[in-house]
């Protein structure tokens, strides 16, 4: 999609890669500006998550700036917190700690209900099988090591 200065949108290219790496983009580039002669008119590209898209663009679009869309920059950060957050919550030997990611948990999901409701009915309905502070570890339950 190619929009101009005053937020018209147009088709330009799709393009069918298996993987996005650096040699595949590169390809798709290409054969970008063979089929846009006016390709030179770029001045920005904005690009979903991946580094190595920036790093292709840069090469390829030299003129024009490059940017990480807002929407799936924020969806990224926050999905990358939220995994992290369960993480901690499942390893955490302390019921404090697990309270204290639950809240950051459900800070961070306040504008998606829908996940805290999925989160509150599927994972903390069965908190006393996940959480690890009254777990004494198996290897502990006995007086010998088991040896197999």
């Amino acid at each position: 999609m190619v929009t101009d200065m005053i937020g018209t949108g147009s088709f330009a290219q799709h393009a069918l890669i298996d993987g996005e790496t650096k040699l595949n983009m590169k390809s798709a580039v290409k054969a970008f500006k063979q089929n846009n002669p006016t390709y030179l008119d770029i001045k920005m590209v904005v690009v979903d998550k991946d580094f190595s898209e920036i790093e292709v663009l840069a090469e390829a679009l030299p003129e024009a700036r490059r940017e990480i869309s807002k929407v799936y920059g924020s969806t990224t950060f926050e999905k990358t917190h939220a995994k992290n957050l369960v993480t901690l919550m499942a390893r955490t030997t302390d019921e404090q700690e697990f309270d204290r990611y639950l809240q950051a948990l459900q800070t961070l999901s306040k504008d998606k209900p829908q996940f805290y409701e999925y989160l509150e009915s599927n994972w903390l309905s069965c908190k006393d099988y996940i959480h690890a502070w009254e777990h004494t570890p198996l290897e502990q339950q006995y007086e010998q090591p088991i040896r197999g």
